[in-house]
């Protein structure tokens, strides 16, 4: 099971619906200077070019990554992919914030696996029940990422409760259920806990440029329109309503490979229409990305792999390429995250050389219906029109 925590986990202490800084000057000068290099390339030049710090930051993510994956290749941790995943995750995080995010990350996780480990028991056998569950935990985790000051410590919980509450489609005996759910908590505070020990314990000052301000009020837990505010509640029922067509269809069609739509839509999910669309293609074309980097090292090195050692090497190598992306601005950060995450998916398959490429294919797949669906409910239900563009880096 993918809990893709991108952000799984995201909009860590900020609320969504804010601004994302214009582009630079420099860039509007060097497009009409250059007008065949054409505007989308020049955009990567802009967001792929080495500022002072991104290669050091770079280097942190891939150690961490190394040391996590080592970890669980010697220790036999399942799902090892989420917890390299997670380092890559932790570093859109200002350097400086680092151990409050783990810390923050944490907790929600925490309360996020238990409260469905708490009601799984009751609903594992009951269908019905089960899916009432998981619609209330999917408008409570929107809600509260809208409304809670520290976003993410509320929507995490929504998004890990919502999807643990899916494991009895693939897991059919309780017991091992409640196996994999704690395993869950292991690998992700495995992959935190490495993010934060890099950051401290190499060049701490080192990482990508502030590109937010933290709207934590004053000793306030909620923004001071939370109830009053009808927006946060029409937002909340537009996700949860994604969220159950993406599920009545998976069932549909008898697909649970597919059931990162799920996760795409709790993601993607933004205040505004055009915030939405911006960050569902950032997720797509990172998920393309990674997989066509995945698709070539299966191809091409992985037969050939005879130790942990090329393993290591190879994950190594990805992660350069998505951790670096992810240093950059809010505008293409996001697919950095996504890159790491389908190129994982693709290498990080077990504790032996593998290459299937089903489990890609239906998690692309997926990607791409949730976003279909989280695109539509929002142009066409309480639609929010979007004076910016939005800051979908987190």
């Amino acid at each position: 099971m993918a809990i893709d925590m991108a952000s799984s986990a995201s909009d860590l202490a900020v609320p969504s619906g804010q601004s994302c800084p214009e582009a630079p000057r420099r860039g509007e000068r060097a497009i009409e200077e250059t007008p065949a290099a054409g505007p989308f390339l020049e955009f990567l030049r802009q967001e792929l070019a080495p500022y002072p710090g991104r290669g050091v930051a770079t280097l942190r993510i891939v150690i961490g990554c190394v040391v996590v994956l080592v970890l669980c290749m010697t220790l036999r941790v399942p799902e090892a992919y989420l917890a390299v995943w997670a380092v890559v995750r932790m570093a859109m995080e200002e350097s400086r914030k680092t151990l409050l995010t783990g810390a923050v990350m944490l907790l929600a996780l925490t309360i996020g696996l238990a409260l469905p480990l708490a009601l799984l028991p009751v609903a594992f056998d009951q269908p019905a029940l089960r899916l009432c569950l998981m619609a209330a935990m999917a408008a409570l985790g929107l809600f509260l990422r809208r409304t809670f000051v520290i976003g993410a410590l509320g929507f995490v919980i929504g998004l890990v409760g919502t999807m643990v509450m899916t494991a009895p489609d693939f897991i059919l005996k309780p017991e091992q259920a409640v196996r994999f759910t704690l395993w869950l908590w292991l690998v992700f505070a495995l992959g935190i806990g490495a993010a934060v020990a890099t950051t401290l314990l190499i060049a701490p000052a080192a990482g990508a440029p502030d590109a937010s301000k933290s709207h934590a009020g004053h000793g306030r837990l909620f923004v001071p329109d939370a109830l009053t505010n009808p927006e946060y509640v029409r937002y909340a029922l537009k996700g949860t309503l994604a969220v159950m067509i993406c599920y009545t269809l998976q069932h549909a069609v008898n697909w649970p490979g597919i059931r990162t739509c799920l996760i795409t839509c709790l993601i993607v999910a933004l205040g505004t229409e055009e915030a939405t669309v911006q960050k569902g293609t950032l997720r797509v074309a990172g998920a393309l990305v990674g997989a066509a980097m995945g698709f070539l090292a299966i191809m091409l090195v992985i037969p050939s792999m005879e130790s942990i050692t090329s393993l290591t090497l190879l994950v190594a190598a990805g992660t350069a390429i998505a951790a670096w992306v992810t240093l950059g601005s809010p505008r293409i950060s996001y697919a950095g995250v996504q890159i790491a995450f389908a190129f994982y998916v693709c290498v990080i398959q077990g504790f032996a050389p593998t290459w299937y490429f089903y489990t890609i294919r239906d998690r692309l797949v997926g990607i791409l219906l949730g976003n279909a669906v989280i695109t539509l409910v929002f142009h066409y239900l309480w639609p929010e029109r979007a004076v910016g563009v939005a800051d979908v880096g987190k």
